[in-house]
């Protein structure tokens, strides 16, 4: 399902999610929703944004303007939830197996698939969100 990035970031709740992002190239926000994100480190921080109110103040500047540090691809942006008082859960143990993963040895860490909202196409400057049908949340949470 595809709805509007600007209409879902204008409209989230953060008295009780917490929000987060990660930058990648054209093709991967489908893998990351179907396999979740897999991840080299434990850190949150090491592969995912936060996403503060502070920055979606203008949407349309924090979608056309954040596009990471030019290392990999930037041309989709994976949206991540989860509520507040599981954010020190959300980076789990992998047990699962490779999934066309970019390193030679599997990832030891993986965000899991049902903490992922969707993916924004960056390159699309109407912004569309395609959801994760596996995600469970109400719209403008």
């Amino acid at each position: 399902m595809e709805i509007s990035a600007i209409d879902f970031l204008e409209n989230l709740d953060f008295d009780e999610n917490v929000y987060f992002y990660h930058i990648t190239e054209k093709g991967v926000g489908e893998k990351i929703i179907n396999n979740g994100l897999l991840m080299v480190d434990s850190h949150f921080w090491s592969t995912i944004i936060q996403i503060t109110p502070d920055m979606l103040e203008n949407p349309y500047d924090f979608l056309k303007n954040e596009k990471g540090n030019n290392i990999r691809g930037t041309e989709e942006m994976v949206i991540i939830s989860c509520d507040k008082e599981d954010v020190k859960y959300l980076v789990k143990k992998n047990t699962s197996q490779n999934f066309d993963w970019n390193l030679e040895d599997d990832p030891e860490y993986i965000i899991l698939k049902d903490n992922i909202v969707g993916y924004i196409d960056l390159t699309d400057l109407e912004y569309p969100l395609f959801l994760n049908p596996d995600y469970s949340f109400s719209y403008g949470r």
